[in-house]
């Protein structure tokens, strides 16, 4: 999340999407800034299992200025982990 310092995101805006990230029960893999042309938000990206999934969401869902979400399984047969996708603006 140190490379998010350097994203042109005002630090004040910065500072209140990471606390949301940080308060969410999982640690992110991977976050990253997002907007297009200028930056006005983060994506985090999490690995989770099946029984992490559920708790997970219900925590997203009562996050506040989340955008969107995506659940995806990784890898084609029944998965056993399911890469997330969380973007706050």
């Amino acid at each position: 999340m140190k490379a998010l310092q350097y994203s042109n995101l005002d630090k004040e805006n910065l500072a209140e999407l990471v606390a949301i990230v940080i308060a969410l029960p999982i640690p992110p893999w991977k976050v990253q800034p997002i907007g297009v042309p200028t930056v006005d938000g983060i994506v985090a990206e999490y690995f989770l299992n099946p029984e992490q999934l559920t708790p997970f969401l219900a925590s997203v869902i009562k996050a506040p200025r989340i955008q969107q979400f995506r659940v995806s399984p990784k890898g084609l047969d029944a998965s056993t982990q399911y890469v997330t996708e969380v973007e706050f603006r």
